[in-house]
């Protein structure tokens, strides 16, 4: 006699491996990737052989900085965070990781998805015209 699992698994093969933890970024976490990606960026731009690595952010506008240790901590649990310890002077350096920089596009996708004014109303963008397929009987 065969028993069937407890618990039957999922199949994943058409769910994107993201979609759950992007759920679970808060606009803090947010703000700390965005302020990496930022300030690598920058020494991108002043250094082209930047290699990514960005020494820890002691402060962030808006961000609390009583939070950013746990900020930082849930980032790196979720791998949208890279740390290493660099040496005595420097410290921990961070890098954001691919699953880091595809929160960051998804976000960014979502915004410019809002700021044109795209609604999730399918009567809205609906044309006037009729369509070809509605005359043929």
């Amino acid at each position: 006699m065969l028993l069937e699992p407890p618990v039957k698994t999922v199949d994943k093969r058409g769910m994107p491996q993201n979609d759950f933890l992007f759920d679970r970024l808060s606009e803090q976490n947010l703000l700390v990737l965005k302020s990496y990606a930022d300030r690598s960026l920058s020494l991108k731009t002043s250094n082209h052989e930047h290699d990514g690595w960005v020494e820890r952010l002691e402060t962030i506008d808006t961000a609390d900085p009583d939070q950013l240790t746990q900020i930082h901590g849930d980032l790196i649990a979720m791998g949208m965070l890279k740390f290493e310890i660099s040496n005595r002077h420097t410290g921990l350096r961070y890098r954001i990781s691919e699953r880091g920089n595809a929160a960051l596009e998804n976000t960014a996708a979502e915004h410019r998805t809002e700021s044109v004014g795209l609604a999730n109303d399918p009567a809205e963008f609906e044309s006037s015209a009729v369509h070809p397929l509605s005359d043929a009987v």
